[in-house]
């Protein structure tokens, strides 16, 4: 149990629980492990660690422990994507840094085959990703500030932003995830019996810029529960899309310029049956919240929602 003090000047509560990380969710033992190097500090912070990163990701995809190690900082200056991992803990004791660069970015995002790149892709069965239990630890830092302030008078944001990390699993978890500063958007999660517990993301900007697009949780799945989160941000803390069932976010605190929780935006393609059920709501407390409940269609869309409940917001 840690008492936290967040940039917005408030004390949460947060209280911490972990999986061990040499062991799944489900009991799986993992045999292996990959300490992961840092050459930060020999570099006064010059140095990139993607490459010692993406290499244990390759060593260690299955039955695994992947350790970013506590009190070391990693620089993370190109995407890491691992989309063949089995039974891994993916163990983030340490912090980790995007560039600073926001030219560097832009052209990464832009050249990728979508223009729509993730920083972190991490996809398979039984994935762990486990956070630091010390709240000063285990950051992911994007520097979004600069992004923020950069935006263009009556814009919405630049162009070739990187969402920070997707995460598709089953029978998996994600702990103490904490992001700072992220650029926009921050987790895109699907997969199904995923528990989510003690995150952290903090949108806060200092300058009075916006900081557009900073979804907490962008989620399609089933079976998947959050607990304990606490996001400040200006777009949805959490989003329900189509294709999502049995959805538990509970005893939370969501603000700043949140939009809150939302169902959707739900219709966008009229050639698809839109589906969300049994979404629920519930212990959440909206500190000036743009919004706290909120339901997203198209006009023109088609499909059904249903048993959803926002429960003492």
């Amino acid at each position: 149990m840690y008492f936290v003090r967040n940039s917005i000047d408030l004390f949460i509560l947060v209280l911490f629980s972990t999986t061990a990380a040499s062991q799944s969710v489900s009991g799986l033992a993992r045999s292996k492990t990959c300490t992961i190097s840092s050459e930060y500090e020999a570099s006064n912070g010059t140095a990139d660690d993607s490459p010692a990163i993406a290499a244990a990701f390759v060593e260690c995809s299955q039955n695994a422990v992947i350790t970013f190690s506590a009190g070391l900082d990693y620089n993370v200056f190109t995407p890491i994507k691992a989309t063949n991992l089995s039974n891994v803990a993916i163990n983030v004791q340490g912090n980790l840094h995007l560039p600073q660069n926001i030219t560097a970015i832009q052209t990464i995002v832009n050249s990728s085959s979508s223009g729509n790149a993730y920083w972190f892709t991490f996809s398979g069965p039984a994935v762990d990703f486990i956070g630091s239990k010390n709240v000063s630890d285990g950051w992911i830092y994007s520097y979004g500030q600069a992004w923020w302030d950069a935006n263009p008078v009556n814009g919405t944001g630049l162009g070739g932003r990187p969402h920070l990390m997707s995460f598709s699993t089953t029978n998996g978890s994600m702990q103490s995830f904490k992001s700072r500063k992220p650029i926009a958007w921050n987790v895109q999660l699907q997969g199904t019996n995923v528990t989510v517990s003690d995150s952290i993301i903090d949108a806060y900007s200092t300058t009075g810029s916006f900081p557009f697009n900073t979804d907490g949780f962008d989620v399609k799945g089933t079976d998947i529960t959050f607990t304990n989160s606490v996001i400040y941000n200006g777009d949805d803390a959490i989003a329900v899309g189509s294709g999502s069932h049995n959805i538990l976010f509970t005893n939370g605190v969501i603000g700043y310029q949140s939009h809150g929780m939302s169902i959707g935006s739900l219709g966008e393609d009229q050639s698809q049956f839109a589906n969300v059920s049994n979404i629920r709501f519930d212990d959440v407390t909206a500190v000036n919240s743009v919004y706290a409940a909120r339901f997203k269609s198209w006009e023109g869309g088609q499909g059904l929602a249903k048993n959803i409940t926002w429960y003492e917001v």
